[in-house]
């Protein structure tokens, strides 16, 4: 009995343990805040980006003129025609080696240069190559973009592309439409570093934003949301963040994972909530278990008083038998 009334008393213990840790709340649960935030915007991006270049790849290859007929057609008397010498150093029928290019954008005007134009760079045995730049635009400090489209060989095609943008002042520009948090960015400096190569329709792209002096806002009717509140608080006093983006894989199945560290400041926030949050329900599911199981342990309790002058009465008896026992050796003159 004893054992069974000290298995009883750790019983509730155990199960506020064991409640806990079924219903366990952790910052884990938000997830990728980078991806919430940026997904969206992102993969818009990298759809128009795919689709622009899989409109100029037929360019850079020559399309063939199909099957020959097994007899030529005979030329009409008078007209001839043009024979085709075998070239020495052959060149390709359209080549284009630097054309200035000026592109106009919102922001300003955006100068450049793009070198080895041709429809069958197999033959020029030359990849196009384009740059371009732009300083001090409208919001924008400074853009440069330099690449190189290499379909010398057509099945082993590889183009690469950088680009760095400088200084871009962003301006009201909404992070989150959710109803339970908005949140927009109503200023900040943007900086991006985009590396991308392209090999064999497998993509490699890799882009790191930086936000300096940013401002970020949220609604302030978070109601009775007292996580939504946790993270407008923390959101109100971050002034610099970063965005780390790769995108991996072929062009009609790629994968984009994105990370930053607003990840961690946002999970830290949500960590101090969850553990508020996490203590109080503690407390009130320990008060709750030991409300009912207070009964029982009373009933079992008296049950072991009980039993203890049971004892004490048994023990009783057996010190008067003994007590007889030694008197009738004693009067049998200690022989048995």
């Amino acid at each position: 009995l004893k054992k069974k009334l000290h298995q009883l008393k750790s019983a509730p213990q155990q199960d506020i343990r064991r409640i806990l840790n079924t219903y366990n709340l952790s910052a884990d649960g938000l997830g990728n805040v980078a991806q919430l935030l940026f997904g969206e915007k992102i993969g818009s991006t990298t759809r128009k980006a795919i689709f622009w270049y899989k409109k100029i790849n037929p360019l850079l290859t020559k399309v063939g003129t199909g099957d020959k007929q097994d007899t030529a057609e005979k030329p009409d008397r008078g007209k001839g025609v043009y024979v085709h010498f075998k070239e020495t150093e052959p060149l390709p029928d359209l080549v284009v080696r630097e054309t200035r290019v000026s592109l106009i954008i919102p922001a300003g005007e955006i100068k450049g240069s793009i070198r080895q134009i041709t429809t069958d760079q197999s033959l020029l045995g030359i990849p196009l190559e384009f740059n371009f730049s732009g300083e001090k635009l409208k919001d924008i400090q400074s853009i440069n973009m330099t690449g190189v489209l290499d379909h010398i060989d057509p099945n082993k095609s590889k183009d690469r592309m950088a680009a760095t943008i400088q200084h871009y002042h962003v301006k009201n520009f909404k992070l989150s439409a959710s109803d339970h948090l908005p949140i927009t960015l109503k200023n900040g400096l943007a900086n991006l570093n985009l590396t991308a190569v392209l090999h064999d329709e497998n993509l490699e792209a890799d882009a790191q934003v930086t936000m300096e002096a940013a401002v970020l806002e949220t609604d302030n009717k978070t109601g009775d949301n007292h996580l939504a509140e946790a993270l407008r608080t923390e959101l109100a006093h971050i002034s610099k963040f970063s965005v780390n983006t790769k995108v991996t894989g072929p062009l009609d199945n790629y994968k984009v994972k994105m990370t930053s560290d607003l990840d961690k400041v946002l999970k830290d926030a949500v960590g101090r909530q969850i553990n508020n949050l996490t203590t109080a329900f503690q407390d009130k599911l320990q008060a709750g278990i030991l409300n009912k199981v207070r009964g029982p342990m009373a009933d079992t309790a008296g049950s072991m008083s009980a039993l203890d002058s049971i004892n004490q009465e048994i023990s009783s008896r057996l010190g008067l038998g003994n007590d007889v026992s030694s008197n009738l050796l004693k009067g049998l003159g200690g022989k048995f």
